[in-house]
């Protein structure tokens, strides 16, 4: 009977984490050295220090090096934004790649309503969900250039 018992405990609590997303659920940090527990805490949602907003926004990207010389250039897509950083995806550059050496990447919309902005961000995440590869980019600098209607 105590057995039963348990297994249903154990089947309810699997169905409970069915549906959650992953980056809402806890992670299990069994196993993990005690020192190193704390590296995972910003996946979960509750450590965010701003909430994100999706969005789908087509910018012009600029991979520059540290030394501000140009490395490679194209289009990618603002996949979400909050007010320290984007999620940025769907990368379509010249070169296809990305430099070994640390760089900085400047972003300008292409978006009427949005032209005239400028972000300098820095990569804090590299990602790949569904096959596709991302970068998490949190704000250096930005500026916008004021224009007449």
């Amino acid at each position: 009977m105590m057995q039963d018992v348990m297994q249903k405990n154990l089947t309810q609590e699997k169905e409970e984490k069915v549906g959650e997303s992953f980056i809402l659920q806890e992670i299990d940090k069994s196993g993990i050295e005690e020192s190193k527990k704390e590296a995972f805490t910003h996946l979960e949602a509750r450590y965010r220090s701003t909430t994100r907003k999706k969005l789908r926004l087509r910018c012009d990207v600029e991979i520059l090096l540290r030394n501000k010389r140009l490395f490679d250039s194209g289009k990618a897509t603002i996949l979400d934004l909050s007010a320290t950083g984007v999620f940025l995806s769907n990368f379509s550059l010249q070169h296809k790649s990305f430099p070994t050496k640390p760089f900085v990447l400047r972003l300008r919309f292409r978006n009427k309503d949005f032209r005239g902005i400028t972000l300098i961000c820095e990569p804090v995440r590299i990602s790949m969900t569904n096959g596709k590869f991302g970068l998490g980019l949190k704000f250096q600098d930005i500026s916008v250039e004021m224009r007449n209607k």
